[in-house]
């Protein structure tokens, strides 16, 4: 029988810590404390995931949707020309489908570790009481399974009616439609069944991370204008999301080559500023209390000035020794007036990181321009010239 002792309660010896038994979560009872013990609970829990509930480890069932994706292709290119399969032209569009299942897979759990890790760090940032902030890791870490059902059904829905009721050409399989073998048509359907519905989790994830970190951003926060080392977690995550989006971009970019098609340039633009979207909205909240916390410490100092400008302004003969020090309070302020100005209004460390964020949530649109440039450059400056 579990203890009924508070686990919060518990002696704070590290082999009490060990032996901390969580209870499930409906039977935890009001926090007064939340604790390192508490958070990092869930962070285990949350690590923990498929690999609880699946005999394998995850590292495995990663491994093995590499291995069907990989099938599923050969699958798709038996049924091919053998000739033309075998060139290398073809190549780059037989990985995309194994390194989509592997990179979704595995962004999937680096996502909820770093999440979970994240609101560690962030506990003594936030200036709420325990229950809100209880309330908002429930929120955010306990995605509810019927979001994860609804997703299933409708991927499902969308590959019997496109690909069995409508005969659509498969994605990424040389203009092929479904065989008409059953065996083969379900591995094949079940492969993309799986593609889909992890595209679609990735996705809900992200947003529903980005939604709460922009909940907690809306809190009020301690924060420290001279250094935002604690807010740094803030940043760190939302750069992870956008760069979740931008990895899933550019497999499909790279291998695949530059957008030959409008509506294919369209999703490339809509992609990117969704990425750009997935850094800025979640710190938005982090931005304008760091930008007024700098404001106020600036009217500080500003005071300061006026102070030392109306004791200047009173009209009456100083002393060497009174002006020194009026010469050196001015330079110590200047001084710490520029460091404050200097100081980035987001949760990176310097304004060069913040550029770099941007820029990395930006990569798949940058990389399509050049594509773009070099093109130019070779069709119309090297292309042949006109005849006389």
């Amino acid at each position: 029988m579990p203890s009924s002792q508070d686990p919060l309660e518990q002696g704070d010896d590290l082999q009490s810590q060990r032996r901390v038994r969580l209870l499930p979560l409906p039977a935890w009872r009001p926090l007064r404390a939340i604790s390192s013990i508490l958070l990092t609970e869930i962070d285990r829990r949350w690590r923990a995931g498929l690999r609880g509930r699946a005999p394998v480890s995850y590292g495995w069932l990663v491994v093995g949707l590499g291995v069907m994706g990989v099938a599923q292709q050969m699958v798709i290119y038996s049924r091919y020309d053998p000739a033309l399969s075998s060139e290398s032209a073809i190549f780059p569009k037989r990985v995309v489908l194994p390194l989509l299942l592997v990179y979704l897979a595995t962004s999937l759990r680096i996502l909820r570790n770093s999440t979970a890790r994240a609101l560690v760090q962030l506990r003594p940032v936030v200036r709420v009481d325990d229950a809100q902030y209880e309330a908002h890791l429930r929120w955010t870490l306990a995605v509810p399974r019927p979001d994860a059902f609804l997703l299933l059904a409708l991927v499902l829905s969308l590959n019997i009616g496109l690909y069995v009721v409508q005969g659509m050409t498969l994605p990424l399989a040389m203009a092929q439609t479904l065989p008409p073998e059953p065996l083969a048509a379900g591995f094949i359907l079940g492969t993309l069944m799986m593609l889909g519905w992890l595209l679609l989790y990735i996705v809900y994830l992200c947003a529903r991370f980005s939604v709460g970190l922009y909940r907690l951003a809306q809190k009020p926060l301690l924060i420290n204008v001279l250094d935002p080392y604690a807010l740094l977690p803030f940043g760190r995550l939302a750069l992870q999301y956008s760069l979740t989006l931008v990895g899933l971009i550019l497999l499909l970019v790279v291998p695949l080559g530059r957008p030959s098609a409008l509506d294919e340039y369209l999703v490339v633009i809509l992609a990117s500023l969704g990425s750009l979207l997935a850094l800025v909205i979640p710190l938005w909240g982090v931005h304008r209390q760091m930008q007024t916390a700098k404001q106020e410490m600036l009217a500080k100092i500003h005071d300061q000035f006026r102070e030392v400008q109306d004791t200047l302004l009173d009209g009456s003969r100083f002393e060497k020794a009174e002006l020194d020090d009026l010469s050196e309070r001015t330079e110590k302020l200047t001084r710490l007036r520029k460091h404050i100005w200097d100081a980035p209004n987001w949760p990176f460390k310097t304004w060069a990181s913040t550029l770099r964020a941007v820029l990395a949530a930006l990569i798949p649109l940058i990389l399509v321009a050049l594509q773009e440039g070099v093109k130019f450059y070779v069709d119309y400056l090297l292309g042949p010239s006109p005849g006389p």
